[in-house]
């Protein structure tokens, strides 16, 4: 049996306490070298943003102009210069092997707007159908890829923001079914 009384109380006291500073240290390195991780991910999310709200604005443009069958657009998107961002990232940079696939991607698909979007408006050439459908592709992947950069970011989340995130969507969804709920019912007109 284990004496805990007396000289012996003070010795297992400093032993416990010590113990668990060292796991909490530990815990705090971890999570710190996580959350370092996470805003080197959040970086390259940032990134595949950038490229999707200009393939999302370069799709409306492209389809209003080949639904109306001709016509010179102005105002490139800029998609070879954020494809060459995406390439000039080194591979160690990453902070997940994943995302090396996802970014060279992205950069790829910026090139065929660039083709696509970028050139025929510089050159103040007609966009196709051809073009058009280029453009829907690539903006969708582009989507998609933002997607599943999202999703590792996500799995880097540290379990109280992982909560938090959780909680917040949860009232933003019934928040909206709140509001749609009034939006659909049926006014009052009196008697």
């Amino acid at each position: 049996m284990v004496d805990w009384t007396g000289s012996n109380a003070a010795a297992w006291a400093q032993a416990i306490l010590s113990g668990l500073a060292i796991l909490y240290s530990g815990r705090l390195a971890a999570n710190q070298s996580r959350r370092n991780k996470r805003d080197r991910v959040d970086t390259c999310v940032e990134i595949l943003n950038i490229a999707c709200q200009g393939s999302n604005g370069a799709c409306a443009i492209a389809e209003a102009v080949v639904k109306l069958q001709g016509g010179v657009v102005s105002g490139s998107q800029a998609f070879a210069q954020t494809a060459e961002s995406m390439r000039a990232i080194p591979f160690h940079e990453f902070p997940d092997y994943r995302l090396v696939a996802i970014i060279r991607l992205a950069a790829i698909h910026c090139d065929v707007l660039d083709r696509h979007f970028d050139s025929p408006v510089r050159n103040r050439v007609v966009m196709t159908h051809t073009d058009l459908a280029y453009i829907l592709f690539s903006d969708k992947e582009l989507n998609r890829l933002r997607a599943e950069a999202e999703q590792i970011s996500n799995e880097l989340m540290s379990v109280t923001d992982h909560f938090r995130v959780t909680a917040w969507k949860a009232r933003t969804y019934l928040s909206s079914k709140v509001k749609l709920q009034h939006s659909n019912a049926p006014e009052d007109r009196g008697g």
